[in-house]
């Protein structure tokens, strides 16, 4: 297996990927081109979590995926303001389909996997990958950004949504909080139209891939409710799906296991996520 670490622009971003590439074998398949997952690790757009980042890529990677971890732009490394991670989710893209050949993938098997903020960002790609400000500004045709599928965990799809109810008999450091989340996504100035802008769920079309998403109706910073009218999105224009919102847990239980957390991080019944997305993924991927 070959990991490295590499950045992800040229120049002026200190953003990075880390790759993980699992070797052929004669004995197995000496030229396999196998599928591939862009790993979104969530964090509020503050940073990104190490829980939702290489344990991620090596479950997959234990799967037959290689695997990548995206270090996006955020308040740690500059101004995220909206859209410039979702440039970055490009590029990832873009750079994976380029370098297919040579890291051994097949370039219509790309899937991208995202978490709370991340999966923000991992949806904003998935309904916008063809929309002209991404492609003037990397210089790609629209395809070359498609996802061929999504993986949503917990994702953050409407801003107005989550503070309604997140917010509902909250306390003020609670809501000093969430304003700290919004501001990080939207920069200091946000209105109801950057607002508007920014959530996915607004952007949603039949071009959007196939989706799988999973929540836990106990999340208390990000609703489930945040899935739910995603689905709904999907269903009306056509887009395959999968919903799963299971009954308890918090917010970022990641793999729900020992391996990514303790105590109330850990819960079973969501920790059978990562199975379920495994073979939505193989109904779409294996043909």
């Amino acid at each position: 297996m070959r990991v490295e670490q590499s950045r992800l622009w040229e120049s002026g971003s200190e953003t990075y990927y880390v790759k993980y590439l699992l070797d052929n074998s004669g004995e197995i398949e000496a030229e396999r081109k196998r599928p591939a997952v862009i790993v979104c690790p969530g964090g509020g757009y503050k940073y990104t979590s190490d829980r939702e980042a290489e344990p991620i890529a090596m479950t997959f990677l234990a799967a037959g995926y290689n695997a990548f971890v995206l270090r996006y732009t955020t308040t740690a490394n500059g101004d995220p303001a909206y859209p410039n991670p979702v440039y970055d989710a490009a590029r990832m893209m873009q750079t994976v389909r380029e370098n297919a050949a040579e890291w051994g993938i097949d370039p219509d098997k790309i899937a991208i996997c995202g978490f709370s903020a991340g999966g923000h960002l991992a949806a904003s790609l998935a309904v916008r990958w063809q929309d002209a400000f991404l492609s003037e500004k990397l210089g790609a045709e629209p395809a070359m950004l498609r996802p061929n599928a999504l993986i949503l965990g917990y994702p953050w799809l409407d801003v107005a949504h989550t503070n309604e109810i997140a917010l509902r008999g909250a306390d003020d450091n609670f809501k000093a909080l969430m304003r700290k989340i919004d501001t990080a996504m939207l920069g200091e100035n946000f209105t109801e139209e950057t607002i508007a802008e920014a959530n996915p769920i607004h952007h949603v079309s039949p071009n959007v891939p196939p989706t799988f998403l999973w929540h836990t109706a106990g999340d208390g910073l990000i609703p489930a409710g945040n899935s739910l009218k995603l689905a709904l999105a999907l269903e009306n224009h056509g887009v395959p799906y999968e919903l799963h919102v299971f009954e308890t847990g918090g917010h970022g239980l990641s793999l729900a296991t020992k391996v990514t957390g303790k105590n109330e991080q850990l819960n079973a019944d969501a920790a059978q996520w990562l199975g379920l997305a495994l073979r939505f993924l193989a109904r779409h991927f294996e043909s």
